[in-house]
């Protein structure tokens, strides 16, 4: 059986060490296979200003890849801003894309 594509984002500060980037990176994988998710790419954020290319870019390839699903360690990785980032979930969401959080129960 094949399994269903998601994608990982990821919005990180430049300081952020290596070592913690891997292993948001390992948990996403983690938890996508754990719930039948084959984990097709990640998407790594590393501007902390209101546009997003590796978001823009992640809403592009769902869209060229008819994936549906989307993995994040928190919405916070959307934007810590609850305006900016529920306007953001919406987008994705505008799209037919479901967001997943490693927060889920």
């Amino acid at each position: 059986m094949v399994k269903p594509l998601m994608y990982g984002y990821l919005r990180v500060d430049r300081d952020t060490l290596d070592g913690d980037i891997r292993q948001m990176e390992l948990a996403l994988k983690f938890w996508a296979e754990h719930e039948g998710y084959c984990l097709a790419g990640l998407f790594h954020e590393y501007d902390s200003a209101l546009n997003r290319p590796a978001l823009t870019a992640l809403i592009e390839e769902t869209r060229r890849s008819n994936a549906r699903r989307v993995i994040t360690p928190s919405l916070a990785h959307l934007s810590t801003h609850p305006v900016v980032q529920h306007h953001l979930l919406n987008a994705l969401e505008d799209t037919g894309v479901q967001v997943h959080t490693l927060q889920e129960n």
